[in-house]
């Protein structure tokens, strides 16, 4: 994984705590 990669992963997932969908996010990313 690029750098640019983590930090777009870290930057949508501040996004998505900001609406509480933080857990959610994680989910997905555990698929991936």
């Amino acid at each position: 994984m690029s750098q640019e990669e983590l930090a777009e992963m870290m930057y949508v997932s501040r996004r998505l705590s900001q609406t509480g969908k933080t857990v959610k996010a994680i989910q997905t990313c555990k698929i991936f």
